[in-house]
This record gives C-alpha cells, structure tokens and sequence, in this order.
C-alpha cells in the first residue's frame, strides 16, 4: 500500500511539477523568441543562466508535462502561445458596439 501511494506521489509530482525554458529574443525590433536552453528546475536557475549568458531581453517559461500532454498549441508557437484566451475575449470593449 506505501509502495502505491509513493508511485502515484511520484508520477502526480512528474506530470505537475513545472520546469522551466529560457526563451531569448532574437531581434530587438522583433517580437520573436527562440529557445536558447530548456529544462530548468527551478525559476531562479532559468534567470541565472540568463545573466551568465549576458542576455538582455528574455523570458523564462513554464511548462508542465501535463499542459504539453493536453495543449491547443504547441509548445514554442509563440503567435498561438502568446494569444489571448479564447474566455476572456467578452471582457473587451468593440468601438462598434452601442
């Protein structure tokens, strides 16, 4: 019974606990990112590299086996990633509209 609860333990933490990408920019007149290294444990680490990379305008991104499992978009895409959801678009005035 102890050996069940400590897999099921193990594969909720695998599949929830979040890593981290440090994605840089690639033009500074651009809005583009590429992925310069993945994998990342903790938050902290990912900014780390970051400055040790000497690296100006980037971001560290989280991701989870289970959103990358269950995910509309894929992973690096970021012009489907980076778009507003879907449920909040009512929350936005139209110019048209009364």
């Amino acid at each position: 019974m102890k050996a069940v609860f400590i897999i099921l333990t193990l594969v909720g933490l695998a599949l929830f606990y979040p890593t981290y990408d440090l994605q840089v920019k690639t033009d500074l007149f651009s809005e583009d990112f590429s992925v310069h290294e993945t994998g990342f444990i903790t938050h902290k680490r990912c900014h780390q590299a970051a400055f040790e990379a000497k690296v100006k305008y980037y971001r560290c991104e989280s991701k989870t086996i289970w959103r990358s499992l269950f995910s509309k978009a894929s992973s690096y895409d970021p012009e489907i990633r980076h778009q507003e959801p879907d449920v909040l678009q009512d929350l936005h005035w139209d110019d048209d509209k009364g």
